[in-house]
C-alpha cells in the first residue's frame, strides 16, 4: 500500500492541525492576508519528527489488506447506479492517492466504473456469522453483531418480487433490496415513506445526497432493471428511526406499496448508567457501549467491532497500543452530549467527541446523529488521540502533530473499511484544504476564509 505523498502530509498535518483547534466562526474582512511566519515553525517542527514519520511509513509497508466483512456492519449494500456490493466481498488493496484532481467526484466515479462487478454474487445472500463466544484479552478477534434473520420476499405484482434483506431490518444498518420479475432494462421509480408518513430523502451509495437546482430534497428515484430484469437498490438507513416504513413503488403504469418494520436489537435486559443523562449499557467482547435516547442498539454494537478492528490494525501498523480498550459513551445528538459533557466537567467547545483518561477505565464521549462511516472516522480519531496520549517515556507531541497523526491514521485506515471510497472522497477534501491553504501561504482566519475554510485562531 502506497504512503500518503510526503509533501500533501507534512502540509495536511500542520494546516488541518490548526484548522481544527479552535474555531470561533464571524464575518470576513477586506484586507488582504499575509504570509505567516507560522509556516516557518511548522516547517522546522515538521523537519524535527522526519524520522517518526519515516517510521509511519515503514510501517504503513508491512499493512496487508483487512478483512472488514468479518468485523463490519453484515448487511449487504446494494448501490442505485447497479454497482451492488456483496456482504461477502473483500475489498482489493485500495493505494493512498497522490495529490488530488481538480474534479474529485469525477476520479471517483471513473474508479467506480472500471471496476469489476458481480451480478451472481451480489444477488446470492449469505448467511451472517454470529458473534464470538470465546472472551479474548486482546482485540485479535472482533465481536461481530449479529444479524437476526434472512432476506424476505414478497410479491409485489404478477411475477415482479421484492426481496428485503435482512428481512427484519435493524435501527442503524443499511438495508439492500432487489426487484426481480421486471422487463429488461425496465424503469421504476422508488420511494421510501417514513413512520410519520413522509416521503423520506434519497441517500447516495457514499452517504452523500442527491444534489437538486431548486434546493429540495430528492425523496424520488427511478432507476432501471439490468438485462436480467432485476434492479438493484439500497437505503442508507443509518438514521433512519424505528418504525412501520414503506416503499412506493410505481412501474408499468401503476404504484404498489410495500411496507417493513424498522426495529431495535434485540438485547437482554440493559444495565442503565445515569451520567448527566441516562445510558443504556451495551456489553460487548472487548470493551462496552453505552448509548443515551435515539442511538440504535445494533450501531453500538457495531462500534465495539470498529474500535477492535483499529486497536488492531493500531498495534501490528503503527506499534501503538492502549493498555486496555476503551468504553464508548455514545449520544443521539449534540445537547445530549453537551448534558453527558457537563455531568463530568467537561466545557465541551466544537468537538463532536473526545476521550477521557483520568481513572481506571478510560472512555470516549462522541454523537452518533450523522452517516455511519463519519461516526466510524470520529471514533477512530479519537481513540488515536487517546493512545498517543498513554505513550511512556516520550515527550507529549506537540498539539499540532498529534491532531495531524490522528486526521492521517483516520484517512489511512478508512482506506481499508468496507468502503474506501467514502474515505478517499473525505481525503481529497482534506487534502485540497491543506494546498488551498499552501498556495496563499497564509494560516490565518482571513486567509483561510477567502479559500472557504471555517475561522480558526490557532
Amino acid at each position: 500500500m502506497a504512503s500518503f505523498p510526503r509533501s500533501l502530509l507534512a502540509v495536511a498535518l500542520g494546516v488541518l492541525a490548526l484548522t481544527l483547534l479552535g474555531c470561533t466562526g464571524g464575518p470576513g474582512r477586506s484586507s488582504p492576508a499575509a504570509p505567516d511566519p507560522r509556516i516557518d515553525g511548522l516547517q522546522a517542527g515538521l523537519a524535527a519528527v522526519q524520522g517518526r514519520l519515516n517510521e509511519i511509513d515503514r510501517q504503513l509497508a508491512k499493512l496487508q489488506t483487512p478483512t472488514p466483512s468479518s468485523t463490519a456492519s453484515a448487511a449487504a449494500t446494494a448501490t442505485p447506479d447497479a454497482r451492488p456490493t456483496p456482504a461477502t466481498a473483500t475489498p482489493p488493496p485500495n493505494p493512498t492517492p497522490g495529490p488530488p484532481p481538480a474534479d474529485v467526484e469525477a476520479v471517483i466515479q471513473s474508479e467506480r466504473e472500471q471496476a469489476p462487478t458481480d451480478a451472481a454474487a451480489a444477488a446470492a445472500p449469505t448467511a451472517t456469522p454470529l458473534p464470538a463466544t470465546a472472551a479474548v484479552a486482546t482485540p485479535t478477534a472482533v465481536a461481530v453483531a449479529p444479524q437476526v434473520t434472512g432476506p424476505l420476499r414478497v410479491n409485489v405484482y404478477r411475477n415482479v418480487d421484492l426481496i428485503i434483506e435482512p428481512g427484519q431490518p435493524l435501527a442503524g444498518r443499511d438495508i439492500a433490496f432487489t426487484l426481480q420479475g421486471l422487463d429488461a432494462w425496465q424503469p421504476v421509480t422508488i420511494e421510501f415513506v417514513d413512520p410519520n408518513g413522509k416521503p423520506a430523502e434519497w441517500a447516495r451509495w457514499d452517504e452523500a445526497h442527491f444534489p437538486r437546482t431548486d434546493g429540495l430534497p430528492v425523496t424520488e428515484l427511478t432507476l432501471h432493471a439490468d438485462s436480467e430484469g432485476m434492479a438493484r437498490w439500497s437505503r442508507v438507513a443509518t438514521l433512519d428511526s424505528e418504525g412501520i416504513w414503506s416503499l412506493r413503488i410505481n412501474s408499468y403504469d401503476r404504484t404498489d406499496t410495500v411496507s417493513y418494520p424498522l426495529t431495535q436489537l434485540q438485547q437482554p435486559a440493559a444495565e442503565l448508567v445515569s451520567n448527566g443523562v441516562d445510558f443504556r449499557m451495551v456489553q460487548g467482547l472487548v470493551s462496552d457501549s453505552y448509548a443515551s435516547a435515539l442511538v440504535p442498539a445494533a450501531l453500538a454494537l457495531d462500534l465495539q467491532s470498529h474500535l477492535a478492528w483499529v486497536a488492531t490494525r493500531l498495534s501490528e501498523g503503527y506499534g501503538l497500543q492502549s493498555s486496555v480498550i476503551p468504553d464508548i459513551y455514545l449520544t443521539g445528538n449534540r445537547g445530549i452530549l453537551e448534558q453527558a459533557s457537563r455531568a463530568i466537567g467537561v466545557v465541551l467547545g466544537f468537538e463532536d467527541g473526545y476521550f477521557i483518561s483520568r481513572g481506571d477505565r478510560p472512555a470516549i464521549y462522541m454523537r452518533t446523529d450523522s452517516w455511519r462511516t463519519s461516526v466510524e472516522r470520529l471514533l477512530t480519531h479519537e481513540y488515536v488521540h487517546l493512545t498517543l496520549s498513554k505513550l511512556e517515556g516520550n515527550t507529549p507531541l506537540p498539539t499540532w502533530l498529534e491532531e495531524g497523526l490522528a486526521v492521517y491514521i483516520e484517512h489511512e485506515l478508512g482506506l481499508l473499511s468496507t468502503e474506501p471510497d467514502i474515505a478517499r472522497r473525505s481525503l481529497y477534501s482534506s487534502a485540497i484544504t491543506a494546498v488551498d491553504a499552501a498556495r496563499v501561504r497564509s494560516l490565518t482566519s482571513e486567509g483561510t476564509r477567502k479559500q472557504g475554510f471555517v475561522e480558526c485562531s490557532a
